[in-house]
């Protein structure tokens, strides 16, 4: 009888702290639209409460959302959205939540472009101290520029040994400088994509050809120093490539162009994503056969054209593990071949 009644008990202490706990849930509704009223789909809506605990969720297709709101403290609503400002909200413990609020995102402004290369951690560009320049995947794609090293001329500050780029240049001239620091073939500058060194290990200089330009999504310059981010090798500042992804359930483009000198270049993206899972492909291929670059009053027998003519493959596999995990397998394949300017070599 006594382990009976102890049992019936314990079922009521755990029936009440349920019933407690759904009596505590709130939910927080509302509707995300732009200035001129549109719904915005995909929205992420988070909502941190003073103690720290947190509470996310998504707009639908209409730009709704239901938030759960498992604690009666004030709290802070942030709502982001691609190409939109953060909005950020305080409510306090007497916020009445049976209606629905409209919310309204005004468009991203040049501050509020995140970078990750200021502090290798997500940065508004407005709150950094540091100079840092962009450039969008859509001003590369509208550069007349076939490598990234002759994009990158546009940024100023930005320079190689050689005013002669990768395309015609050996690579021991390819080193780069931020502010005219270090103008050698050993770079004064770090260079990175996707997280990995693209200096040479042995004399520092880049080979820019081995990132095909249909591969970039974004490209940050951090001009100064930054050796205590990126070591002795950012000693002048940091370029730092980052990849193309793709973003919804499949992405694909391809380029082919050519021109004068011999010169023509074919190059494609495939990816997908699907739930945990991604995957991308990237292929490339450039040759041109260049020019003397010697004077034409000053060429000898020994002189002829500086060409140039690579190949780039690559595949990437990766899983997503919550927000702050994710593990990846990229086997990659770049093979050149120069004539630079001499077939003594």
């Amino acid at each position: 009888m006594k382990k009976l009644l102890s049992l019936l008990l314990i079922c009521f202490s755990c029936s009440f702290q349920v019933f407690a706990q759904e009596t505590n849930l709130r939910i927080l509704r509302g509707k995300i639209v732009d200035e001129i009223n549109l719904p915005i789909e995909k929205a992420k809506v988070k909502i941190v409460s003073d103690s720290g605990e947190t509470s996310t969720c998504q707009t639908e297709q209409e730009g709704n959302f239901f938030c759960p709101v498992n604690f009666t403290e004030s709290f802070t609503l942030f709502i982001e959205a691609e190409n939109f400002s953060v909005l950020r909200q305080k409510f306090g413990t007497s916020t009445d939540f049976s209606l629905t609020g409209v919310y309204k995102l005004s468009p991203e402004s040049v501050r509020e472009e995140v970078v990750v290369t200021a502090n290798r951690t997500e940065t508004r560009l407005g709150e950094t101290p540091a100079s840092v320049v962009t450039l969008s995947e859509a001003e590369i794609n509208t550069t007349a520029a076939p490598t990234i090293d002759d994009a990158l001329r546009q940024v100023a500050g930005f320079s190689l040994f050689r005013r002669t780029g990768s395309r015609n240049a050996n690579p021991t001239a390819q080193g780069v400088s931020l502010r005219g620091v270090g103008a050698s073939g050993a770079s004064r500058s770090f260079v990175l994509f996707d997280g990995v060194p693209l200096n040479d290990s042995f004399g520092g200089w880049v080979q820019w050809n081995r990132v095909a330009p249909i591969a970039v999504e974004r490209i940050e310059v951090l001009r100064g120093g930054a050796s205590s981010l990126y070591g002795s090798n950012s000693l002048s500042g940091t370029v730092n490539i980052l990849p193309k992804r793709a973003r919804e359930k499949y992405a694909f483009s391809a380029e082919v162009f050519g021109g004068r000198q011999h010169t023509f270049s074919g190059s494609t993206f495939f990816g997908f994503k699907r739930k945990d899972w991604s995957a991308d492909f990237v292929a490339s291929s450039f040759q041109t056969k260049g020019y003397i670059l010697i004077d034409e009053s000053e060429r000898g027998a020994i002189d002829s054209f500086a060409g140039s003519r690579n190949s780039n493959f690559s595949v990437r596999v990766g899983k997503v593990f919550g927000e702050k995990a994710s593990v990846f397998f990229k086997p990659s394949f770049f093979g050149e071949a120069r004539t630079n300017g001499t077939p003594a070599q």
